[in-house]
């Protein structure tokens, strides 16, 4: 039983570790996201096994039927709170930046295929576009608030992204950033 033991508890920290390193979420397209078929309550159910089996057979004596029932069943209310626990924190909404679609192409250069009024808070007449993660955007623009020439707008220029607002990129001329670095 202590090598039983010994065996589920490392099996149980090798699939945390697992979970540790790959998360339970997986991408499967550009806006949705599924769960792995729930290793970390697997890898809690090992550990806890694995540990309680462990203690018992090193405690020394026989392993009843009721010592097995029982590590089983504390194994499976460890495996059902890993379980829930994940479950119910994917509901909780992400503080990332990476996941607010604001702030998902902040600091990307882009550029202007449309010239761009040089009005700042103007009704959005540009256009920019930008490739990220080997697929082309496009959105149309307006400048972020400041003193922007209007040559600075014309096609072909490189502005940078501050925020992305419904379908319109707040942008900012790179050579405004340029002098700032």
């Amino acid at each position: 039983m202590k090598t039983l033991g010994i065996i589920a508890f490392v099996a149980g920290l090798l699939l945390a570790v697992r979970v540790m390193f790959f998360g339970v979420q997986r991408k499967l397209g550009e806006d949705r996201v599924a769960f792995r078929k729930s290793p970390h309550a697997l890898a809690a159910f090992l550990a806890v096994f694995g540990a309680m089996s462990y203690a018992r057979a090193a405690r020394g004596g026989a392993t009843s039927g009721t010592w097995i029932a029982l590590s089983v069943a504390m194994s499976a209310l460890a495996a059902f709170l890993a379980w829930w626990l994940v479950w119910h924190s994917a509901s909780v909404p992400s503080t990332d930046p990476e996941d607010d679609p604001a702030y998902r192409f902040q600091g990307h250069v882009a550029r202007v295929i449309e010239g761009i009024d040089s009005a700042p808070g103007s009704l959005p007449t540009g256009r920019i576009a930008f490739e990220f993660d080997g697929k082309r955007y496009e959105f149309r623009a307006r400048w972020t608030p400041g003193d922007w020439q209007s040559e600075l707008g014309r096609p072909d220029c490189e502005v940078v992204i501050e925020r992305i607002e419904g379908d319109v990129a707040l942008v900012e001329p790179w050579v405004a950033i340029e002098e700032r670095l």
